[in-house]
């Protein structure tokens, strides 16, 4: 399914989210260190610039280039930059944004709870307006944690069972025409997770529409149509170790970030799709 065909070195102890910003370079983020750098793969070196040092959980890249992220514990949506952080948008309060992710040139995709009114969703945010439209998501008790798009414009949502735990399910939403409507659930592989639980902490979706599923509790990465169905898994045996988060490049490679394991620090793996 892949071949892996570099593996970086880094100093993080964890890549928990990549994403490709323009010219080639890309913005990852620690999770534990509260840090978002920009990098470039350059050479067989990758060369890391710091840009943010905060309380920042998850972000998303727009096609201009711009850093957003959230924070998990507020409804602001920030624009992060060199000199920090500015308020772009935010979901009514108290709804608080977890998972972001940008939909097409002009939308924003935020997974939203509200712990008061235990209300769980995703809201869908005009970026060039006020115009605000959301979807309740269920299990009504999940927490809406990462999110991506196919080229459909449907998206796939990591659905965590609570903010301690990775355990959780994918759940794939219709956003036109029928707003929230549900395509499919993937709750994992019945060989796989036989003995540990399904515990995604990332997904991507490759430009053949593979939907591609971190499993942090087996270390591997769950391979699906783009029906949700399970096709393979890649992992040890294509000499990916711990993988954590996922991204696609413009030019399709599979870009996969690592925890640090107890000899080495986290690694950037890069690994071409194989028809």
């Amino acid at each position: 399914m892949v071949e892996l065909t570099k593996v970086y070195e880094t100093d993080e102890s964890v890549i928990s989210s990549i994403k490709t910003l323009e010219n080639g370079a890309c913005v990852m983020m620690n999770d534990e260190e509260n840090t978002i750098k920009k990098f470039i793969l350059r050479d067989g070196i990758c060369e890391f610039v710091k840009i943010f040092e905060g309380d920042i959980l998850y972000l998303t890249v727009t096609k201009e280039g711009n850093i957003l992220a959230s924070d998990g514990v507020s409804e602001v949506i920030y624009n992060i930059t060199e000199s920090g952080k500015e308020r772009f948008k935010s979901s009514a309060s108290p709804k608080k944004a977890r998972g972001i992710h940008t939909l097409g040139d002009q939308s924003l995709c935020v997974g939203f709870v509200d712990f008061e009114n235990l209300e769980v969703g995703i809201a869908i945010i005009d970026m060039k307006s006020d115009q605000y439209q959301e979807f309740a998501i269920t299990p009504a008790d999940s927490i809406p944690e990462k999110i991506t798009s196919n080229m459909n414009g449907n998206i796939c949502v990591i659905q965590s069972e609570s903010t301690s735990t990775w355990k959780g399910i994918i759940v794939s939403y219709e956003i036109s025409p029928s707003l929230g409507q549900v395509n499919w659930r993937y709750e994992g592989n019945a060989h796989i997770n036989e003995l540990r639980d399904f515990a995604p902490s990332d997904i991507a979706i490759s430009h053949a529409s593979l939907v591609l599923i971190v499993d942090s509790s087996s270390n591997i990465i769950h391979v699906l149509s783009s029906n949700g169905c399970f096709l393979t898994f890649i992992g040890e045996g294509e000499g990916i170790y711990s993988p954590r988060s996922l991204n696609v490049d413009n030019e399709g490679r599979l870009q996969i970030g690592s925890d640090e394991t107890k000899d080495e620090f986290a690694k950037i793996y890069i690994a071409k799709f194989i028809t």
